[in-house]
């Protein structure tokens, strides 16, 4: 019975912090120029970019880096696209806490790869810049977190 108890537990938070976060990617799509999930990220940093005086030179390998990650980002964006879906059909086809626990577990995981991913392109960008440049850039991500 002491066991249950924690099972119970995990599953119940599991199946509140799928709903609710499959009620807020409804709301706001992973991709697009209005979206707030991660793909967003590289569309700031793309805005970014075109505000810094960059180089020829700094242009064509910050280009290079983008078309190197696009396929490995396009695969994450849609490994996190599939296992929302499979969330969201298990808790609509009311499947077994473990199961809607594992997938839960499983976007996470799709989610903060393609999260890793994108920083690993954003410090590769970074690697690319002077370091006035770097602030500048730096300064463009911090209004966008914070606007007035």
């Amino acid at each position: 019975m002491k066991r249950f108890v924690p099972v119970l537990a995990f599953s119940l938070v599991a199946t509140i912090a799928s709903t609710s976060s499959s009620f807020a990617q409804q709301r706001r799509p992973l991709d697009g120029p209005h979206a707030q999930g991660p793909a967003f990220a590289l569309h700031r940093l793309h805005h970014c970019l075109s505000l810094l005086d960059l180089t020829a030179d700094q242009k064509d390998a910050i280009e290079a880096i983008f078309s190197g990650a696009k396929p490995n980002l396009r695969t994450d964006l849609e490994s996190v696209r599939v296992a929302r879906q499979k969330v969201e059909a298990d808790l609509a086809a009311r499947a077994d806490k473990c199961v809607i626990g594992a997938d839960v577990l499983s976007q996470h995981a799709n989610s903060e790869k393609l999260r890793a991913d994108i920083a690993a392109v954003r410090e590769q960008v970074l690697a690319k810049l002077g370091p006035d440049q770097q602030s500048r850039l730096e300064g463009c991500f911090q209004d966008r977190r914070h606007p007035r």
